[in-house]
């Protein structure tokens, strides 16, 4: 049997990485947002404040014990194992080059040995869009699906006949997803999405 490969985005897909991020901000500015208020994953659309603000607060979290901690998002570690034993897995993320390195070290804690590449869209900041779009990396890499909670990334692989599963979040919710190669895949995500493949 080929391998197929697959494409995972990592923060939101992998690691809940706005949940803490979100606590840090309340923290430090006693604001109470919550992960309703993001109806965009564009982070100074919700705090207020310019992209370069929005990379130094990530910075500054990205060095905190509470980053350090995130463990994967619940079903992540068991659905990475039964999609590695048929399939190549490859994860593609928005974070900054400049933690590739511990990107790699994250997912070789909790997924050892199950991604073949690792990709860091991100550029040299902690930015919301990516100077090289997915779709590029996926037709590169001959991916066969892409697992994502972007919507813009889902739909610019489906429109390249990449299907892409979406999670279900509140920074998607509002787009349409009637696109015929876009699944959106509710909470318990990763129970759901295996249910789905298998």
């Amino acid at each position: 049997m080929t391998r197929k490969t697959i494409a995972l985005d990592i923060d939101e897909v992998l690691f809940p990485f706005l949940p803490d991020m979100n606590k840090y901000i309340n923290s430090i500015f006693g604001t109470s947002f919550n992960l309703e208020d993001y109806f965009v994953y564009v982070f100074e659309d919700i705090w207020g404040g310019t992209k370069e603000d929005t990379a130094r607060l990530i910075n500054k979290f990205s060095k905190t014990e509470s980053y350090k901690k995130i463990k994967p998002i619940n079903g992540a570690q068991r659905g990475i194992e039964k999609l590695s034993k048929e399939n190549d897995l490859i994860a593609i993320s928005n974070r900054p080059i400049k933690i590739k390195e511990e990107t790699e070290e994250q997912l070789k804690l909790f997924f050892p040995g199950k991604f073949k590449k690792v990709f860091c869209l991100g550029g040299e900041k902690h930015y919301s869009t990516a100077p090289i779009p997915k779709v590029n990396i996926c037709k590169q890499e001959g991916a066969s699906i892409i697992i994502e909670d972007g919507f813009r990334n889902a739909l610019e692989c489906a429109k390249a006949g990449i299907p892409a599963f979406l999670f279900d979040y509140p920074w998607n919710k509002n787009k349409t997803v009637n696109q015929e190669r876009i699944t959106r895949i509710y909470a318990p995500h990763w129970r759901n999405l295996i249910k789905h493949l298998f």
